[in-house]
């Protein structure tokens, strides 16, 4: 189970750098502010 958290945590990592390169699309403004908290 512990795994799946590393995982998730650097997935997630992942997302927000995504978010920030693409400048959030509107489709993805909450997404990227859901990750941010």
């Amino acid at each position: 189970m512990e795994k799946f958290f590393i995982i998730l945590s650097i997935f997630e990592e992942i997302e927000k750098r995504h978010c920030i390169l693409i400048g959030c699309t509107s489709d993805q403004t909450s997404l990227c502010r859901f990750l941010d908290t």
